[in-house]
C-alpha cells in the first residue's frame, strides 16, 4: 500500500535521518494502541521499526556491553551478562553516569535505525515510539 502523494509533505532532507521514504511515528502513553496499530500496519504489509525494541538490540551490542563493563562494572555479572536491574539501581543513584549511559545509547540510535532501513523492502517505514 503506497501513501498518497498529498499525505507526502516532507523532502528526504527533511525526514528523520534524511530517509529516501515517508516516515510515520506512532506515539502515545501505556495503553493507548500503539502495539495494536503497528500491528494492523504490519498485516497491511508495512515494514515497522520498533524504537524500545531498537534501543534493546543496541543494549545487546558487545560495544554497549563493554561500555557498561568499564563504566559500571557492578552491572556485569560473571558471565559477561547485563543486569538490567543492578544497571537501573546504580544509573539512578549517579545521575550523571545515567546521563552518560543515556547519551551513549542515542548516539547508536540512527546507525541502528538505518541499519533496519536497510533491511526493509523500502515500503513505508513506520517508527514506533513508546
Amino acid at each position: 500500500m503506497k501513501i498518497k502523494d498529498k499525505y507526502i509533505t516532507k523532502k528526504s532532507s527533511e525526514r528523520l535521518y534524511a530517509v529516501d521514504i515517508p516516515i510515520i511515528g506512532l506515539t502515545g502513553g501505556i495503553g493507548s494502541g500503539k502495539s495494536t496499530v503497528s500491528n494492523i500496519l504490519r498485516k497491511l504489509g508495512h515494514y515497522v521499526i520498533n524504537a524500545d525494541e531498537l534501543v534493546h538490540e543496541i543494549y545487546d551490542l558487545d560495544l554497549t556491553r563493554d561500555y557498561i563493563k568499564k563504566v559500571y562494572p557492578a552491572a556485569i555479572d560473571g558471565h559477561q551478562n547485563r543486569s538490567f536491574q543492578r544497571l537501573r539501581e546504580q544509573a539512578f543513584k549517579e545521575p550523571e553516569l545515567l546521563k552518560n549511559l543515556e547519551t551513549f545509547i542515542y548516539e547508536k540510535i540512527p546507525f541502528c535505525f538505518n541499519q533496519k532501513l536497510k533491511e526493509s523492502d523500502k515500503r513505508t517505514l513506520i517508527d514506533t515510539k513508546g
